[in-house]
């Protein structure tokens, strides 16, 4: 009979989740090294009405959202086939998550007047990096952006 081995098995999920993590990892290091060498010297292209590096940030914002869960052991994780549905959706949700708070933190600089070019504002690459990480918290800011805004011309109309 054989003696019981003090060696834990992993399960299958947990090494899904490794190779997951593992990939993730790579995938975001190449992709965010190629785009900032390609980008470091020259300028930032506009692509869609915002600064590549927004682009960048945004994505990186939910590549960091998929390692952080997958790394974390207190967070709930998606099982089976939805795994890879979640880390394929959450990083090109985040990118556009991320770019579009970036407008609207772009548009709140303007309203109040932010001096200087704000293409080149180095926080606004943290806002996009992170509406991307949490694009829970970013789908309300821009429902009260637009809430607000569709009040306003709801104002506007009922005055004239």
């Amino acid at each position: 009979m054989p003696e019981p081995s003090n060696e834990t098995v992993q399960p299958p999920a947990s090494n899904a989740v490794l190779v997951l993590v593992i990939a993730y990892a790579a995938t975001l290091l190449i992709v965010v090294g190629v785009a900032s060498w390609l980008l470091w010297n020259g300028d930032n292209p506009i692509i869609m009405f915002a600064p590549a590096a927004i682009w960048e940030w945004s994505f990186a914002g939910g590549m960091a959202a998929v390692l952080h869960r997958l790394a974390s052991p207190r967070l709930q994780k998606p099982a089976g086939p939805q795994l890879y549905v979640w880390a394929l959706a959450t990083p090109i949700v985040g990118l556009f998550m991320g770019a579009t708070v970036y407008f609207i933190a772009l548009a709140g600089a303007r309203l109040v007047g932010a001096p200087g070019n704000l293409k080149e504002a180095v926080w606004l690459n943290a806002i996009a990096f992170f509406g991307g990480f949490r694009s829970e918290l970013s789908i309300p800011v821009i429902g009260r952006f637009f809430g607000s805004r569709v009040r306003e011309e709801g104002r506007g109309e009922d005055e004239g």
